[in-house]
């Protein structure tokens, strides 16, 4: 690792610890709990750590096993007699208490995710007391592993927007910027401070504290928690990538410890690996929309629009149902086939899964899932009596002055206004991409949207000879921001 920083420091002081037994070295009788494969390194940067291989590692090779009793999570034992645990239950049941976290980043159906996440905080709040002050170091400050939630929140004073507003994940990123303000700025009994609430529940010694340590717990489970183990020290140095990716070559799998057998999270290479390589973990199937809003990142060439194997060409529901050309008439067919005001909501909450979207390698072949054809069949009548027969009738039947290139037409046009508004976001944008990694990766994952789609639309006008001055358009106005995206990638 280039340099003797503080954390290149603390990863060597970790390293020995955990050798020592970790929570656990103070013990009478001590049993294997990790297991470090001296053909591996830890290189990169202060910033940006990474492990790397020192010679050739075939498939299959552990480069690192860490004992589940050494994890940080509620259910660990050394936790649960030592009373942390107990402590970070109670509270984290109250901030459940406060909303319902129906979002991935804290997910109120996964008890011990914010349990997790209240341990951590309180741990870091205890810093040099804290027993896992050794691994504590080793995690990376705040503003190196933030994700897209809190970004708005980390601002002085807070913003109300991020630089993902447009794209499909504006309707998510809102609802978790929404549970995370209740939570922070709730004020305790008695008193008229917002935070004060927070700074009670964790003991913390000031508002800004228990703020800084519960964002920063948040932000280090949502990207580095493996599930089923919860946070797992050195192991979580490893850089990782979407499933599928390339450079992915190592996965993590569970294992039994020689010398006692303890269950352990290991790293193994799933192919070979050339001396000098890092070792990139698969961090799972995601979009980059999702990977984003899961590591804070985006996987990739910053000089490009950002893409997955796993992108979806994706419309709004809410701008669908929303839009102005859509009557009365029209939206009383969609209500009788159970298209009632939760769908586009619940579509765009789980973009990963609406209905309203297609996979991007399939989008050049100008296909229109089943629901989004439903919905555009109805928006193209304007034949009051159809709709009022297709109404009553609770079908889509009565309508058969709407042609497919009808259909097609108006699902074209839907994708031009949410090219034109992902374009407009990422010209806004651009100056800030040059100062800002946020913003810059915002603009990535904006283009990144608005080539998919732009795919979908190009397959829908060559399959129904659609017009394509819109297409053109769309290139057109891209076409320079993709430039200076360049340009911002090589300044930052």
């Amino acid at each position: 690792m280039t340099g003797e920083g503080s954390r290149s420091a603390a990863i060597g002081e970790c390293k020995a610890w955990l050798e020592r037994g970790g929570v656990y070295e103070k013990g009478s009788k001590q049993k294997c709990r990790v297991q470090f494969n001296d053909a591996f390194e830890i290189c990169g940067s202060e910033s940006n750590v990474s492990l790397c291989a020192k010679k050739n590692l075939p498939a299959g090779t552990t480069v690192v096993a860490i004992a589940r009793d050494l994890c940080l999570q509620p259910r660990n034992p050394f936790m649960e007699t030592s009373g942390a645990a107990k402590k970070a239950k109670t509270a984290a049941k109250a901030i459940r208490g406060k909303c319902e976290f129906k979002t991935p980043l804290m997910d109120g159906s996964d008890q011990g995710r914010i349990d997790l996440m209240v341990l951590l905080a309180l741990e870091l709040l205890s810093g040099e007391s804290s027993s896992w002050a050794p691994y504590l170091k080793t995690l990376p400050p705040f503003e190196a592993c933030e994700v897209p939630s809190v970004w708005g929140l980390s601002e002085t004073p807070p913003l109300k927007s991020t630089f993902l507003d447009d794209t499909s994940l504006s309707l998510i990123l809102s609802r978790d910027g929404d549970d995370l303000s209740t939570v922070l700025q709730a004020k305790a009994k008695g008193k008229d401070g917002e935070g004060t609430w927070l700074m009670e529940l964790l003991g913390a010694p000031s508002v800004e504290s228990a703020r800084s340590a519960f964002l920063h717990a948040v932000c280090l489970v949502s990207s580095r928690m493996v599930s089923g183990a919860g946070l797992v020290p050195i192991l979580d140095l490893l850089n990782g990538c979407p499933s599928g990716h390339a450079t992915g070559n190592t996965t993590i799998q569970f294992i039994k410890l020689p010398d006692g057998g303890l269950e352990a999270v290991a790293a193994q290479t799933k192919k070979e690996v050339k001396a000098g390589e890092e070792l990139i973990l698969e961090y799972g199937a995601f979009s980059a929309s999702e990977f984003i809003y899961k590591y804070g990142f985006v996987h990739g060439d910053l000089s490009k629009p950002a893409s997955t194997g796993e992108d979806k060409a994706l419309l709004s529901a809410r701008e669908i149902f929303s839009s102005p050309e859509m009557t009365s008439d029209q939206q009383a067919v969609l209500s009788s086939i159970g298209f009632d005001d939760r769908v586009p909501v619940l579509a765009d909450e789980l973009p990963s899964r609406s209905p309203f979207g297609i996979e991007g390698k399939r989008g050049p072949e100008g296909g229109i899932p089943k629901l989004l054809h439903q919905v555009a069949t109805a928006a193209c009548c304007e034949n009051k009596s159809e709709l009022s027969k297709a109404a009553a009738s609770k079908s889509l039947v009565p309508l058969d002055s709407v042609t497919p290139d009808d259909v097609a037409s108006k699902v074209n046009s839907w994708i031009c206004a949410r090219v034109h508004k992902l374009i407009s976001r990422a010209e806004a944008d651009l100056e800030a991409a040059k100062k800002d990694p946020r913003a810059h990766s915002a603009t990535c994952i904006c283009l990144g949207e608005a080539s998919q789609l732009l795919g979908w639309m190009g397959g829908l006008q060559k399959k129904h000879q659609l017009d394509t001055s819109a297409f053109k358009e769309c290139l057109k106005k891209q076409m320079p921001i993709v430039l200076n995206l360049r340009k911002s990638a090589a300044e930052l």
